[in-house]
């Protein structure tokens, strides 16, 4: 990493005429560095070829130390951790590298320098590589970096600092006032209690950020409440508070949201950070009332968390779990919504790749024209979602395919995912096909089926269609009035969506329209 100060930083990128070339290589340039070096060059000092040094004006160091006495090999392939700080007030440089991500309480360099006096104008931060003199090939990345600069105590800046903050309580207290008698609390809308502490639909869109782990701790009280568990993932339930509505609304405008925080591990390599990097790119593009609402992420060593919408249940629980069963309309709708979130991420050429029971998930919402609460279903879980590329196919090594079908069952996973770990729109058809199945039936698609010799649910279902008794599989718990014959349609759709050739399967255009001729009245289906 190097600092630049002067002009110079602004030209580096411009061709310039030569009359300009001359004046500008008049200029000073004064730069500061701290280099990971791979590279022993004894002309210049190196004291090694695995050091950490801070420069001043030259490629010579005025500080180095073996990288190995804090236990890192900077080209042993690890992603490395690398913190560099300086305070104004102390005129220190400290240096701090590490392996899992936890910031050292100690530097590992530490170099006393005024930085004001030799940067006197602006100040640019960047990075540069270079092999020098070593007749060798070497690729290093950078993952991620962020700058910040922050306050430091100084007497008169803290004098400052409280004059200006009793200057701006004072104008809080006007503007409260004023909104107090201008606006008539009386006739402000009740707040749904079933909904207060979840994020209004017709909010403003928020930009996901990255969290620490600290923020994270707080936000689920020490990650106390957990809601879910699987072998992969652990979900707890936390609160963030932001900002929504108008200024005087309660708490100046501050509200508190229920959230749901993803946990897992993964490994601490470059190719795990290159994945969760990926994934973070996907969420952050994905936008849409039928997907949960991404707020942010964070990654520390080995532990991933990804911060998303909480909704108080999902589809598996609903259908196999629950006392209270589904209406009719509840799961047409629930179709009808996971359809809509699949076509539009058809339309950014994104696969899901987990489209189940249990990454569905459901909440009610009121709805002031028809005077009720209806189901509203979202789409969850992005960890293995993945942006086609310029063909149609994405292929994933066969030993990826069989984790997969572990935790999606193979009554979920198409064909060609199972025997050649190939993936593409058509296998998000196949398990949408099966979530329609489970929906309409009430099953999973591996139960034990009574008097049957089929343990696949799909089986099951051809063999009642071929025997002309399909209306034997709908859900016997579905006793709110309902048509017969939509049962049936949906149950042939989505054994359409299962057909083993995926060229053969229907679009999800054609399947949301299809569903959408459920949802109207049947005097306006044509």
């Amino acid at each position: 990493m190097y600092v630049v100060g002067g002009d110079l930083a602004k030209s580096l990128s411009m061709h310039l005429p030569n009359k300009k070339h001359n004046q500008l290589r008049s200029k000073i340039v004064q730069t500061v560095a701290v280099e990971f070096d791979t590279y022993q060059n004894i002309d210049i000092g190196d004291i090694n070829a695995n050091h950490v040094g801070v420069d001043f004006q030259s490629i010579r160091s005025n500080i180095s130390r073996d990288a190995l006495e804090g236990g890192i090999s900077l080209a042993g392939g690890e992603v490395i951790h690398a913190w560099i700080d300086y305070s104004a007030v102390y005129e220190q440089l400290e240096v701090r590298i590490r392996l899992d991500g936890r910031k050292p309480r100690d530097p590992f360099l530490s170099y006393s320098v005024a930085l004001s006096d030799i940067f006197s104008g602006p100040v640019y931060v960047g990075f540069a590589g270079s092999n020098g003199g070593c007749k060798c090939h070497s690729f290093y990345s950078i993952l991620y970096w962020t700058f910040q600069t922050f306050w430091e105590f100084r007497p008169l800046q803290f004098l400052l600092a409280i004059i200006s903050l009793v200057v701006l309580l004072f104008v809080l207290v006007i503007i409260l006032l004023h909104c107090y008698r201008s606006v008539s609390f009386t006739n402000l809308p009740k707040e749904n209690p079933l909904s207060d502490r979840l994020l209004p639909e017709d909010s403003p869109a928020i930009s996901p950020r990255e969290f620490s782990s600290r923020e994270l701790q707080s936000y689920t009280d020490g990650f106390n409440h957990r809601i879910r568990e699987t072998k992969s993932i652990s979900i707890y339930k936390g609160t963030l508070r932001m900002r929504i509505g108008p200024l005087w609304s309660s708490w100046f405008g501050w509200k508190k949201f229920d959230v749901a925080v993803t946990a897992w591990t993964t490994t601490n390599s470059i190719e795990a950070a290159i994945e969760f990097e990926s994934m973070i790119c996907t969420l952050t593009s994905v936008q849409h009332g039928n997907i949960t609402r991404f707020f942010g992420w964070c990654r520390e060593g080995d532990k991933c968390f990804v911060v998303h919408e909480f909704m108080r249940g999902d589809l598996e629980y609903a259908l196999f779990k629950s006392r209270q069963s589904l209406s009719w309309k509840d799961r047409v709708n629930v179709i009808f919504d996971i359809c809509e979130a699949l076509c539009y991420l058809r339309k950014r050429r994104i696969l899901h790749r987990q489209v189940k029971p249990s990454n569905i998930l459901l909440d009610g919402v009121s709805v002031a024209e028809q005077g009720h609460m209806v189901t509203k279903a979202k789409l969850n879980d992005f960890r293995l979602a993945e942006a086609l590329g310029p063909g149609d196919k994405i292929f994933v090594d066969k030993s990826l395919a069989d984790e997969w079908s572990a935790g999606l069952s193979f009554g979920g996973l198409a064909p060609e995912a199972v025997k050649d770990g190939i993936f593409s729109e058509e296998s998000d058809v196949y398990a949408f096909g099966s979530v329609i199945l489970q929906i309409v039936t009430g099953k999973r698609t591996e139960d034990t089926i009574p008097n049957s010799s089929h343990f696949l649910l799909c089986n099951w279902l051809v063999e009642k269609l071929e025997n002309n008794c399909l209306e034997d599989a709908i859900d016997p718990k579905l006793r709110h009035p309902f048509r017969q014959d939509d049962a049936i349609a949906l149950l042939k759709l989505g054994l359409q969506c299962l057909q083993p050739d995926r060229n053969e399967r229907p679009s999800m255009l054609v399947i949301k329209k299809k569903v959408e001729s459920l949802r109207l009245p049947h005097s306006l289906v044509s």
